[in-house]
């Protein structure tokens, strides 16, 4: 695929992003993905809150890296900081696992969410994402979709869901 387009964005605290990055992406992905709804805004806006909030620095200190290519046909968006640890691995299993479990695979996130207290971030990027990953060593989660927005990707089952998570390593998605 041709590369239209590479955006970077620097940001420092998400005061930043909100005043100064945002609306720059609304209109970028306003006039690429025909998205009215906003759903890859929303998706983008989650992500880079889960960097700044779990950030070493925190919430309005937060240096985050916002990297957008937008190609002929698609949109990838990668968003990392410098986060608190947590087992990645650990965390995309339990996704996919809920996936295939035969209690969740045809609820809503929305259903799931109301049994933990986090985790309604990585639902709502999932939502807007024909996939997604998130790097195991660099802390930084990338979301991928076509455009114009397919409107059949839009859902909250938490099955199909579940299929658009990876994990990256050494540049490798699996």
């Amino acid at each position: 695929m041709a590369l239209v387009k590479n955006i970077d964005f620097h940001i420092h605290g998400y005061d930043d992003f909100i005043e100064r990055v945002l609306p720059e992406l609304d209109v970028i992905c306003n006039e690429t993905l025909a998205d009215p709804e906003g759903h890859f805004q929303i998706a983008i806006m989650e992500a880079v809150n889960n960097a700044a909030q779990y950030s070493l620095a925190g919430l309005t200190e937060a240096a985050v890296d916002i990297k957008m290519s937008i190609r002929d046909m698609d949109i990838k968006v990668s968003v990392s900081s410098e986060t608190k640890e947590f087992d990645v691995k650990r965390f995309c299993d339990e996704i996919k696992a809920l996936g295939k479990d035969k209690q969740w695979q045809r609820k809503t996130f929305g259903e799931f969410k109301g049994t933990r207290l986090s985790g309604r971030g990585i639902w709502l990027m999932l939502e807007a994402c024909e996939y997604l990953y998130i790097d195991v060593k660099d802390k930084t989660v990338t979301m991928c979709v076509s455009y114009p927005l397919p409107k059949k990707l839009i859902t909250q089952n938490i099955g199909v869901l579940s299929e658009r998570l990876f994990l990256s390593e050494n540049g490798v998605i699996f």
